[in-house]
């Protein structure tokens, strides 16, 4: 594959892990390769300095109209760092924004696209990000959710959980794979097996395992209990439990019920209704409701406390794209 391979999902749905098994294979590392080390065979598209390279502005001087309409020189740069295939991590929905795509077509080659139910997801990213469980659901309700670009990044535009998921994965598309997380808990092997063969990689099935064995979450654990991990929040876990189901002791049955609500058709979709769920609530009637903190800009900022230099436009408009 010649092009940009995206490695997306919605946050805190097992993106770094898949990034941290194709470090591990693709140098066929004897031992675990560090959490914090150099990235040698990935890149990640929201970093700052490449959209500093295309405009020539300085990193707070690049506002969100500026990111949005600077993706497509980005994504010709980044092609520009191999002969073959980069693979590139995003959080990014497959949607357009001021009619620009955030995935540019013509020059992606592929991706891998993970999707966690979101009962999970919403515990998970409530812990990373210190927020609580009402305003996670609100955020992953919010067609305008974004992740804050406090330095070294750029404001990422990550839209609903279910938007999210359907601009990626809606339309049947051979160069695009779809994975479960809780499959790659269950069977990694098996998963981190078709993601391999998905990106042509020439590795052995005996390089397959030991990659897969200096991902399990025990060892990136560790890691990031004996020298931290510079990926996460305000030295919060990042790699929290691994586990699929916490929803099942956690959540309150009102939080399941609005998940459901909201999400239930995509949920359905992957798995993730179950026979012993509460019913949704009947829809309350429209009012007024205050979102979570936004940037002036129209997206909802996380974290709350990063809001420098953004000038006052109109909020965005989203719509589902084509995976």
């Amino acid at each position: 594959m010649a092009g940009l391979i995206w490695l997306a999902s919605y946050p805190k749905s097992g993106n770094t892990w898949v990034r941290l098994f194709l470090e591990n294979l693709m140098i066929d590392a004897v031992v675990p390769v560090n959490i914090n080390a150099p990235k040698r065979c990935t890149v990640y598209e929201s970093r700052s300095f490449w959209y500093s390279e295309v405009t020539g502005l300085r990193h707070d001087r690049i506002d969100y109209p500026t990111v949005i309409h600077n993706k497509a020189k980005v994504h010709r740069l980044i092609t520009g760092l191999a002969e073959g295939g980069v693979l590139v991590k995003t959080h990014a929905a497959n949607i357009s924004v001021f009619d620009e795509p955030l995935i540019t077509g013509a020059d992606t080659a592929g991706a891998i696209y993970i999707v966690r139910n979101p009962l999970d997801v919403l515990l998970s990213y409530a812990d990373f990000m210190g927020m609580s469980v009402d305003q996670t659901i609100r955020y992953m309700c919010e067609e305008k959710s974004g992740i804050s670009g406090d330095y070294p990044r750029v404001v990422e535009t990550v839209s609903s959980w279910t938007t999210h998921v359907e601009s990626w994965t809606k339309h049947q598309n051979p160069r695009v794979l779809v994975v479960r997380y809780e499959d790659m808990l269950s069977d990694p092997l098996d998963v981190f097996g078709k993601i391999t063969r998905h990106l042509r990689i020439e590795a052995s099935q005996e390089a397959v395992e030991r990659a897969v064995r200096h991902t399990g979450f025990d060892v990136l654990h560790e890691q990031e209990v004996e020298g931290g991990f510079e990926e996460s929040f305000e030295n919060r876990p990042f790699f929290r439990k691994g586990t699929a189901g916490q929803w099942r002791d956690a959540l309150t049955e009102k939080a399941i019920r609005v998940m459901v609500r909201e999400h239930g058709a995509t949920m359905r979709r992957f798995g993730y209704i179950t026979d012993d769920m509460p019913p949704p609530p009947p829809r309350a009637p429209m009012r007024p409701r205050r979102p979570i903190v936004k940037l002036r800009c129209g997206l909802p900022l996380v974290p709350p406390s990063v809001l420098v230099g953004y000038e006052e436009i109109e909020g965005i408009e989203t719509h589902a794209g084509k995976a």
